[in-house]
């Protein structure tokens, strides 16, 4: 297996299909159809060095796993925090190291000091590899996506400026 950064837009169309493959077996309440990769921008993130791909690939070259990440300083601390976007490893090679050396290879190719993020799906038991690999759990994530006219809007509290410079 070989293991090293790679550009994006050079593999473009590979990424697409297993990032389909991911984003299919991820999460079965998700439907393929709401799938709307933004390309161009983490094209544009590349080339501003903050996107990067982490690949496994085997040895007729075949894209078997890859880690998606951008990588900026932590507006709470300034220092780097490289946050995985996507995670993903062909399910054919799932039974050997190919998650635990790409983790390995994410951690190798961020500043010293850097804070590794990711999330994972709770439906799936990754907690030994990712414990094995040297990270911890310090939280969880909790999503909602706000429709139009949604019963739960709550205003903001009192004093707050919901986010507005004016």
């Amino acid at each position: 297996m070989i293991y090293k950064l790679e550009s994006i837009a050079k593999n473009v169309d590979e990424l697409l299909s297993l990032v389909y493959d991911y984003w299919e077996e991820a999460d079965e309440r998700r439907s393929i159809d709401s799938f709307n990769l933004d390309v161009e921008t983490y094209l544009r993130l590349e080339e501003s060095s903050i996107a990067f791909l982490l690949t496994a690939r085997d040895t007729e070259g075949a894209m078997t796993g890859f880690i998606l990440y951008t990588l900026a300083p932590c507006i709470h601390t300034g220092v780097a925090k490289a946050s995985v976007e996507v995670f993903f490893v062909v399910k054919a090679y799932r039974t050997g190291e190919v998650a635990a050396y790409l983790l390995s290879e994410l951690e190798a190719n961020t500043p010293d000091e850097a804070y590794l993020f990711f999330t994972l799906k709770t439906e799936f038991p990754h907690d030994h590899l990712i414990e094995v690999t040297g990270f911890r759990h310090v939280e969880n994530l909790f999503m909602k996506r706000k429709s139009n006219g949604s019963s739960n809007s709550r205003s903001l509290p009192p004093g707050s400026s919901g986010g507005s410079t004016s």
